[in-house]
This record gives C-alpha cells, sequence and structure tokens, in this order.
C-alpha cells in the first residue's frame, strides 16, 4: 500500500473538487459507472485520500450520504 499524502487545496481547487464530486455521482446515477475525470489542476495529482459529504440541495445540513476512502493508492482527482 502506498504512503498517503496530505494536500492543501486552494479555493479555486476546492471548488474544481465539488465539481468532481458532482460529477461522478451524476455519471454513476445515469450510466451505472463512474466516468474518468478529464483534465485535473496538478494538486489532483497527489496519491491521497479523499472524503466526500453528500447534502441535500432542498435545505442546507440535511445529510444524504458520505463517500471516501482513508487512503488509496489513485490519484485524488480519481478517488473524488
Amino acid at each position: 500500500m502506498s504512503e498517503a499524502q496530505t494536500v492543501q487545496l486552494s479555493y479555486d481547487d476546492g471548488a474544481r473538487a465539488v465539481e468532481l464530486a458532482r460529477e461522478a455521482v451524476e455519471s454513476f446515477v445515469r450510466h451505472g459507472q463512474r466516468e474518468q475525470p478529464g483534465s485535473m489542476r496538478e494538486a489532483f495529482y497527489a496519491r491521497t485520500g479523499a472524503f466526500v459529504r453528500i447534502e441535500s440541495t432542498r435545505g442546507r445540513g440535511r445529510l444524504r450520504g458520505c463517500a471516501g476512502a482513508w487512503e488509496t493508492s489513485d490519484q485524488l482527482g480519481h478517488a473524488i
């Protein structure tokens, strides 16, 4: 198992991480599989885990689910 890295994301990288997570969920719901991310910012090539919290759009704070991996051999963009 490879060692995970700690990554500090800029505001723009964080916004892109949210987009990647939304695209991954939408792809899985519509097609039953996740798509590979397109071009990624430099921070998303780090090999690290990711945790995504999914909230309802109908009300802030309504948790719909969570997904993630603490350790991974995948790049951050693929882990999301």
